[in-house]
């Protein structure tokens, strides 16, 4: 399984002069949100928003915020204002198409994706975000050259090197899938997704010892992996 989409709360800084007053209020918003407190963020940006309609940052994280409660069709409509307001910020881009991944509409995600590395070329949440679309839609050797790009510009990106490793066993190229599972477990020794993938490619190449020694890895990082047990069960 692929690891999900990735998304970055942080503000454009762009943010249109704002009365004291609104201003302190935004940024408890955002304090809140950081916070994950959703429920409490939620009102504060509308408030906001109903004192200056055109307000960016509360425009964009609002959606953001409505995406993260798994409000997608709400999220969606807020980022679109955001974007109405200003089309050039990429992370805004890469949320609409996070908000389309989860609908199921994945050419209309790619299209968001790639909207936000024509304006940010180094976006590497984009890049990954791409990467998983483009798996999603059976574009493996696409999904393997945007995850290698995300890779590009943050080199210890353990998802990355993960999701691109089951992305080639999607074409059957298992050698090179365990070694993209080798490096993430490199970057992070505790990742067990990584070891039980791992197997199930040592697996695909006959290496049944070496697949059992992974998923007991595995299983010993998290005891209650059921898809682990079950590899394991299988192999023996």
């Amino acid at each position: 399984m692929t690891k999900k989409t990735k998304s970055r709360l942080r503000s454009s800084l762009q943010t249109r002069q704002l009365s004291q007053r609104l201003h302190s209020s935004f940024q408890e918003a955002f304090h809140l949100h950081q916070q994950q407190q959703l429920d409490l963020a939620i009102p504060i940006y509308k408030e906001v928003l109903g004192a200056d309609p055109g307000h960016f940052d509360s425009l964009h994280l609002l959606g953001l915020a409505y995406l993260q409660t798994g409000q997608f069709l709400l999220g969606l409509q807020w980022i679109e204002r955001a974007i109405a307001v200003n089309p050039n910020y990429a992370p805004a881009h890469n949320n609409k198409g996070n908000a389309y991944r989860e609908l199921q509409q994945l050419d209309v995600a790619r299209t968001c994706y790639l909207k936000a590395i024509e304006i940010d070329a180094n976006y590497v949440d984009a890049h990954y975000n791409l990467g998983g679309t483009l798996h999603a839609l059976s574009r493996y050797a696409e999904a393997i050259e945007s995850y290698a790009r995300a890779i590009e510009i943050q080199p210890s990106y353990a998802h990355a090197y993960y999701n691109r490793g089951i992305s080639f066993q999607a074409v059957q190229q298992y050698q090179e899938a365990v070694r993209q599972f080798d490096i993430a477990i490199e970057i992070n020794p505790d990742y067990a997704e990584a070891f039980n993938n791992r197997g199930n490619a040592l697996l695909d190449l006959g290496q049944i010892e070496a697949a059992i020694k992974s998923f007991d890895q595995a299983i010993l990082i998290n005891q209650a992996y059921a898809e682990a047990h079950s590899n394991r069960g299988a192999a023996f």
